[in-house]
């Protein structure tokens, strides 16, 4: 009964996020999904700010995969302190992520300005 609940769960998830557009991946499956609108958990490897360009990046990888690919956030012109300590807190959590998936040169990067793009943490926000 639990087995068929959970398959039922699974199918409603995987269809509402068909209908928002999203796809739920792994990131390791980053490459078969460029272009698309993708939402997946994954763990903060690595979060950064550069003053000097206002930009700040959150690399995403699965550190229980090797040579998991690394997908970066990038938020451009941040300037909110609050937000940008926030984002920063995120270093080592697990977050939900939804956006379109980019590839420039091999790297994968998701625009967190996008309106479109939706980060998530159990963390407080």
């Amino acid at each position: 009964m639990m087995k068929h609940l959970l398959v039922l769960i699974s199918l409603i998830v995987f269809f509402a996020c068909r209908l928002t557009a999203q796809i739920p991946i792994w990131s390791v499956d980053a490459a078969n999904y460029v272009g698309k609108t993708v939402s997946f958990d994954e763990y903060v490897d690595d979060v950064s700010y550069n003053p000097a360009t206002k930009t700040l990046s959150i690399k995403l990888a699965d550190p229980d995969v090797k040579n998991s690919p690394v997908i970066t956030m990038v938020f451009y012109h941040t300037i909110n302190k609050k937000r940008i300590n926030w984002l920063k807190s995120l270093d080592g959590e697990t977050i939900s992520v939804t956006g379109k998936l980019l590839s420039n040169k091999g790297k994968f990067t998701i625009d967190g300005n996008s309106i479109r793009t939706k980060i998530a943490a159990e963390k407080g926000q």
